[in-house]
């Protein structure tokens, strides 16, 4: 799921707007947001 995630990633960078990254990428717009949440529970935190 990590290409996916980091697709959509690079949509809502682009869109700046996660609804119009959804429609960019053919999904809901909850759906694209639980992958958001899932990539930064992926990511190391910086402490």
């Amino acid at each position: 799921m990590l290409f996916r995630q980091l697709e959509y990633f690079v949509a809502v960078a682009g869109e700046k707007h996660f609804a119009r990254a959804a429609d960019a990428c053919c999904v809901s717009q909850p759906a694209l947001s639980t992958a958001m949440a899932d990539l930064g529970r992926g990511l190391p935190a910086d402490r």
